[in-house]
């Protein structure tokens, strides 16, 4: 018998994994792992669940979606129904059909979705011996984003200078519109960076996102609880849509501040004031006495006609 070598074995593993996925990726959805680890097999009809299934399903105006009902180990029937209303629901008139059934009716594929595509969806499945299965999901439709560009700055972010120990602060905002992504959770990026690395919550660090003006513009903040020396340096605000990029570079200063050096100069300042202003009114009052010890008539006069001066 020959023996294969642990290269051999290594290599005859590759090749049927890549033969798998192949075959995967000429098949559909449902019939790709991964698959529920714990199937909601019923000990009376069998069928169950292979896919998580979702209560809510989102969907763009004008672009493409897939239901899908995930059922095995087998069903005598599969069916769909929208508003209770079996396919292939009527449509409105003049309005060609959008939707078809794929994959032994388990996808719903909606072609190019319509507003009036949103409702209540159901797949029912049945075995041979009648026992049913079934999943409701409500799908709601979006239209398609009117912001169709890159980011614009709504506060561009500027330059910063604190006192070592000082909380540092750096803003900015970026208007992208509504963006609607069915796949991803994050359809806009956006994160202040250092060296090339996105900043992230830590020790004496926060970094916090806020959405207003109804989900169109994203504000980004960094803090830095205690700026060191360490911490200065150049900083990025980066926003990303899927139409571009946003990013402009700012410097943090962080100043090395003697405060009992400050205090003390404020304080010898304040000293030298009260003493120029008391020498001032010392000169005053000695020509005063001078003037009433010769002639207090004079001194009358001169007063007088000081006080007319200040009226």
């Amino acid at each position: 018998m020959l023996k294969l070598s642990a290269c051999c074995y290594g290599l005859l593993a590759l090749a049927n994994m890549m033969a798998a996925a192949s075959l995967c990726s000429e098949q559909h959805f449902c019939s790709c792992p991964p698959f529920l680890r714990y199937s909601s097999i019923s000990a009376d009809t069998g069928l169950h669940f292979t896919k998580h299934n979702y209560a809510d399903q989102y969907a763009i105006v004008g672009k493409s979606k897939e239901l899908h009902c995930c059922v095995g180990p087998g069903y005598d029937t599969l069916e769909w129904y929208k508003d209770d209303a079996q396919f292939p629901w009527e449509t409105t008139q003049g309005e060609e059909r959008n939707a078809i059934l794929y994959s032994n009716n388990q996808s719903l594929i909606m072609m190019e979705v319509r507003p009036g595509d949103s409702g209540q969806y159901k797949c029912v499945a049945r075995s041979s011996t009648g026992h049913v299965l079934q999943h409701t999901t409500m799908l709601t439709s979006f239209p398609a984003p009117v912001f169709a560009h890159p980011p614009i700055w709504n506060t561009r972010p500027g330059n910063v200078r604190v006192a070592r120990g000082d909380k540092a602060v750096l803003d900015c905002s970026a208007t992208v519109g509504q963006q609607y992504n069915t796949v991803s959770m994050e359809p806009v990026h956006a994160a202040w960076t250092r060296f090339g690395r996105e900043m992230e919550d830590g020790p004496g660090t926060l970094v916090s996102q806020e959405w207003t003006d109804d989900d169109i513009v994203i504000h980004l903040r960094l803090e830095i609880m205690s700026a060191q020396e360490s911490d200065k340096g150049e900083y990025c605000c980066r926003v990303k849509n899927q139409y571009g990029v946003l990013e402009k570079k700012v410097v943090l200063e962080v100043e090395d501040i003697d405060e009992e050096y400050g205090e003390e100069e404020k304080a010898l300042e304040m000293k030298r004031e009260l003493h120029g202003l008391f020498r001032k009114q010392m000169k005053i009052y000695t020509a005063l006495a001078r003037v009433v010890s010769t002639d207090q008539d004079i001194f009358h006069q001169v007063l007088h006609q000081a006080e007319k001066k200040l009226n």
